[in-house]
């Protein structure tokens, strides 16, 4: 992660979820506190949607859909 510069400081935390087709998280806020300002995700073996919302935001509002594509590391 460094020696590529995808983030500016070293990471302080890693989390691994392992997810089924269909399943995910609910909507939450990752607290810059605990985490940083900065999160890298990362998806392999499938591609996966991940949707940014305002915290403040009605369910009927926009949203920007971001499709994070499978990466495969050998």
């Amino acid at each position: 992660i460094m020696d590529h510069q995808w983030m500016p400081n070293k990471p302080n935390h890693l989390l691994v979820n392992e997810y089924n087709a269909g399943q995910g998280i609910m909507p939450h806020i990752d607290a810059p506190a605990l985490f940083g300002p900065n999160i890298l995700s990362l998806s392999l073996l499938s591609d996966c949607l991940m949707k940014f919302t305002l915290e403040q935001q009605e369910l009927e509002s926009p949203s920007i859909d971001i499709v994070l594509r499978k990466c495969i590391i050998n």
